[in-house]
């Protein structure tokens, strides 16, 4: 065990026989723990005192030594060693303006969040930053900005003419970073909560007819086979665009059918790959490329693929994916995503008509699309519009 669970120091006296908290002259409160010594092994105690004791009234005296407790908690479980940091972070009644507030926020959730998801959402917090200092707000304490500041900031968003779910990224990053805030009692009340989301369209990549399936691949066998081979591995595989691209040749264990991927909070997940996909990887002769290779690439076959940005590995593809939508007259509710729903829908379908009962089928789906909760595949179903009544024709009692 490195550190004990910080605990509270109360003074108290007796007074006519019975033990009462003092907080007059000389007492003494403060919060303690021990921490272990990374050199000699031995637990050292830590008190804190963050000028409690001069709190006069013993309730709130109690309420402001159980938030200092809390935090310290908080910053004990994320890592904090008094080894290793500077005395003054011990301070944890330090008043934060907006700024630093949202530096402190997002190096707190840069620990869980994903190189990729740090790099996407980067321009949203810059824009919030930008915001705040244009309109004289950034020196104001963290526990100064309200919600009024942000329906201001969120009506310049409007105005940027962006799409639901871009307008609805904001508002998720900002609610991300002050629930974090919430969490180290930096601000009091949420100034976020309130901000209501844009309806989105649920789906915005429609399912595909049999008919345009066949077109597609048609099209694709004649003009774009690299292209082909990566859809079909997403057809197949059910991953994300983002998710094949991450995948490297010493990832994939043809022996073991399985295939390490790196989700998008950076987890490893491992598919299994069914013989569809046997075919397809036996086709990219893999054993002949390093395992550090990416299995998909620019260069149309496993390599290397080093970039700044790594959305823009599956943008690679999309864009090519542009052309094909522009010969065949595909609307924009079409793209690479449209695959996905549609075999997923396909396989519904199917366990449906070996017999199985709704319940059984969608047991049996959710370990193949690997949605968390039946509720949420549910809904993706319903989105995709998987869900249809049969005909009901003969249940109406009125003829008209």
């Amino acid at each position: 065990m490195e550190y004990t669970k910080p605990k509270i120091h109360i003074d108290y006296k007796i007074v006519n026989g019975k033990k009462i908290k003092y907080v007059g002259k000389g007492s003494k409160w403060y919060i303690w723990f021990r921490f272990r010594n990374p050199e000699t092994g031995e637990m050292k105690q830590f008190k804190v005192y963050n000028n409690l004791n001069r709190i006069k009234g013993i309730s709130e005296r109690l309420k402001t030594a159980k938030k200092i407790q809390r935090v310290l908690e908080n910053h004990l479980a994320q890592g904090f060693s008094p080894f290793s940091e500077k005395e003054s972070e011990l301070n944890f009644n330090k008043e934060y303006n907006i700024i630093d507030a949202i530096d402190k926020a997002v190096e707190k959730k840069s620990k869980v969040w994903s190189a990729s998801y740090i790099h996407q959402n980067k321009h949203q917090i810059d824009y919030l930053k930008e915001f705040l200092s244009k309109n004289k707000l950034d020196h104001l304490p963290a526990k100064s900005i309200t919600k009024k500041h942000m329906i201001y900031l969120f009506e310049h968003i409007s105005k940027k003419n962006l799409s639901a779910y871009s307008y609805n990224n904001y508002r998720k990053v900002y609610l991300s970073l002050t629930n974090q805030m919430m969490q180290d009692e930096i601000i009091d009340k949420n100034f976020m909560i309130g901000i209501e989301k844009l309806p989105e369209k649920a789906v915005k990549n429609e399912s595909l007819t049999d008919e345009q399936v066949n077109k597609l691949k048609k099209y694709l066998q004649e003009n774009d086979t690299y292209l082909l081979t990566y859809i079909q591995f997403l057809t197949y595989s059910f991953l994300r665009p983002i998710e094949i691209t991450r995948i490297k040749i010493g990832d994939i264990n043809l022996k073991e059918r399985t295939i390490k991927v790196q989700t998008k909070t950076e987890k490893i997940s491992v598919i299994y790959i069914i013989d569809k996909l046997i075919e397809l990887i036996e086709k990219m002769d893999i054993q002949n490329y390093p395992d550090d290779y990416y299995l998909f690439s620019k260069s149309e076959k496993p390599d290397t693929w080093i970039t700044t940005r790594e959305k823009s590995k599956a943008d690679f593809f999309s864009y090519r994916f542009l052309k094909v939508k522009r010969d065949l007259n595909l609307g924009d509710n079409y793209g690479i995503y449209s695959f996905r729903h549609t075999f997923i829908k396909n396989l519904y379908f199917s366990f449906l008509n070996q017999g199985l009962p709704p319940i059984d089928a969608k047991n049996k789906l959710i370990t193949i699309t690997r949605h968390t909760t039946i509720k949420t595949l549910d809904n993706y179903l319903r989105n995709i519009g998987a869900y249809l009544p049969e005909d009901y024709s003969k249940d109406f009692t009125i003829d008209f």
